[in-house]
């Protein structure tokens, strides 16, 4: 097999450097989704928090509510 030779070595180091940023720019995108992710199930968990204070408030007297939240 005969040897290929690049025409000009710049080639290699330009497509190694796009490979790098495209590599930086998907985990810069993958940070941004598990940020994004953790920002929804964070409130998820808020909201039921409060559903749950909700009830508890509804059901059972008010002294009773206080000292569980407090």
């Amino acid at each position: 097999m005969a040897k290929t030779f690049t025409r000009n070595p710049l080639c290699i180091n330009e497509k190694r450097h796009a490979g790098e940023a495209m590599k930086a720019k998907n985990e810069n995108l993958l940070t941004r989704a598990h940020a994004r992710a953790f920002i929804f199930l964070h409130a998820d968990a808020t909201f039921l928090i409060a559903i749950r204070k909700r009830i508890l408030y509804h059901t059972f007297k008010v002294k009773e509510f206080d000292r569980c939240f407090r």
